[in-house]
């Protein structure tokens, strides 16, 4: 290797190099050779080389870069425990909601039961004083109301879920 090659490859600027195998002319064979460098970093701070580096540059970068780092660190810890605290209220309200939920339906059942029992009574009634006809007309309506009362909203997901799967099985 020549020591104009040696001096090329040593220093940092130079970049291609032309090298001639030991024991031919330079007229005779001329090889054309070239150092790349490549370097990658992932993170929140390049190497130790590279910050000294920046810091050579300009006195100050170095620190800087490193509290910028910290600073995007610590930003990056408050918005998880946002995000983990809006979760855990998120969990809580629906906690709540279903127990408020759980609550009206039993409220719900025991209001249906009263008035099931209270049109069980005007049917009976009004049957013993001879209106049959009247009886099972007040029988169909309210019994069916308070029964659709009841059972709708179950009935309501049946129906939908059964429309689900209709689709799903066409799609196939």
């Amino acid at each position: 290797m020549t020591d104009e090659a040696r001096q090329s490859v040593s220093g940092e600027e130079p970049r291609e190099v032309e090298v001639a195998p030991e024991g031919s002319s330079e007229e005779n064979v001329s090889l054309l050779s070239r150092l790349h460098q490549h370097s990658e970093f992932s993170g929140p701070l390049p190497p130790p080389a590279l910050l000294q580096g920046y810091e050579n540059v300009l006195p100050g970068l170095g620190k800087t870069i490193v509290e910028m780092a910290q600073k995007a660190q610590d930003h990056a810890i408050e918005c998880e425990k946002e995000e983990l605290r809006i979760r855990v209220l998120e969990l809580e309200y629906d906690e709540k909601a279903a127990q408020d939920d759980a609550a009206f339906r039993k409220r719900a059942q025991y209001l249906s039961a009263v008035l099931m029992l209270a049109v069980l009574i005007c049917v009976t009634a009004l049957g013993y004083f001879g209106l049959g006809g009247t009886a099972g007309t007040v029988a169909a309506v309210f019994g069916g109301v308070i029964a659709a009362g009841l059972l709708g909203k179950r009935w309501r997901f049946s129906v939908k879920q059964i429309d689900e799967d209709e689709e799903q099985s066409e799609r196939k």
